[in-house]
């Protein structure tokens, strides 16, 4: 087995810092976040937005319906009992 003494040390290659310029298009950008993704037991198969506030959207998946939050993406609401079913 080889001892630490006979590898040669890396040199690490030193990149100059980057100055960002706050442009109209910078701030523009940074207004967009990655998108979130939802588990579902099953397909969706139906989404609804509710057309007055707080404009909550319902998925149906499954025998589910969720009632999600459009301001933190979290379910408010979550319906799976039905008498019909």
């Amino acid at each position: 087995m080889a001892t630490s003494g006979e590898f040669k040390r890396l040199v690490l290659k030193q990149f100059p810092a980057t100055n960002e310029v706050e442009t109209a298009e910078n701030s523009y950008w940074k207004k967009f976040h990655a998108p979130q993704e939802l588990q579902q037991v099953g397909p969706v198969t139906h989404i609804d937005v509710s057309p007055v506030a707080p404009h909550q959207v319902a998925i149906t998946s499954s025998t589910r319906i969720h009632l999600y939050s459009t301001t933190t993406n979290e379910i408010v609401k979550t319906y799976s009992r039905f008498r019909d079913v």
